[in-house]
């Protein structure tokens, strides 16, 4: 029998978070264990999954664990990969808790670990939609990487979602399945990167061990509300500092030839920025600290730029 386990890492979403258990709830096909991985919510969310676990479920049994302090998306999830290895789980899916599963997410799953060979796949991805049910083609990307020297990942082609299944170079952690004999091989999540860039880091260590496949009848829904946010209105300062931190960190560890094209670049934007809109100069004093901080190898939560 194979053992299936699903990481819901949550933090003061306890609307969402309701939304997506239902969702698991509905799953047309059981599942082991749901890890759902509480990052010291303060809106009530650890009173509500005290009771929620605390009662049986039809499709799964539930396992809470809760943090002493938020720890972010990577430490979240970090914990919850780590629960499920000594759980001796073969496979682990992970999302947040604004990812509601299609219903028979579980089941199209099993289909295809059941007629395919996926002992040297390390991951196998769903197909993410948005929540006017267009296809989010972010969430599974590929990289180009031009004279060794620049990186750049870009969203995989729509046409390719028409495809029982096809290759994927980075995933994000929205309704990926990941092979437990991968994260044996080659480590779990970097708990230290907080947000950003933790799921697109472990990509690259996940296709040292075997592709990343996508299979769009694997289908899991995310709620792009954030997305908009984003759009209009400036990123907050904080999670620029990690955006910017944990992408230069990356390229040092997996892609070095490319660090320095890439600071440069930056560089450019910001000062380029910075002429227009002298305003700005206090977004170039954090992504010169993130780069600082990358190239010193500083990682974990900053003193300075939290939530």
């Amino acid at each position: 029998m194979i053992h299936i386990d699903i990481i819901v890492v949550t933090y003061n979403r306890l609307v969402k978070l309701k939304k997506a258990l239902i969702h698991y709830e509905q799953q047309t096909s059981a599942f082991r264990n749901l890890i759902i991985v509480n990052n010291c919510s303060t809106d009530g969310t650890c009173e509500y999954l005290t009771k929620y676990c605390s009662q049986k479920h039809d499709k799964f049994q539930s396992v809470l664990i809760n943090t002493d302090e938020n720890l972010g998306g990577s430490g979240g999830f970090y914990l919850g990969q780590k629960k499920a290895l000594e759980l001796n789980a073969d496979w682990v899916m992970v999302a947040d808790d604004d990812a509601y599963a299609a219903p028979d997410m579980v089941e199209q799953f099993y289909n295809f670990i059941e007629h395919n060979d996926t002992s040297k796949i390390s991951a196998v991805c769903a197909a993410v939609y948005n929540s006017d049910k267009t296809i989010n083609t972010y969430h599974r990307r590929r990289i180009s990487i031009h004279k060794d020297t620049f990186f750049n990942s870009h969203g995989i082609n729509i046409n390719e979602y028409t495809k029982k299944e096809f290759n994927t170079d980075l995933l994000s952690y929205v309704g990926s399945f990941l092979n437990i004999k991968a994260l044996k091989k080659i480590g779990t999540v970097n708990r230290h990167y907080f947000i950003y860039h933790d799921d697109t880091e472990h990509s690259l260590r996940l296709k040292k061990y075997g592709p990343i496949i996508t299979v769009p009848n694997i289908r899991i829904t995310h709620d792009d509300e954030n997305s908009a946010d984003l759009q209009n209105n400036p990123i907050p300062l904080w999670k620029l500092y990690y955006l910017k931190r944990n992408h230069m960190y990356m390229l040092i560890k997996h892609h070095p030839k490319c660090v320095i094209n890439d600071y440069i670049f930056q560089l450019r934007c910001t000062v380029g920025a910075w002429i227009h809109h002298p305003q700005m100069n206090v977004y170039e004093e954090v992504e010169r600290q993130a780069m600082w901080d990358a190239f010193w190898h500083r990682l974990g939560k900053s003193k300075k730029y939290h939530p």
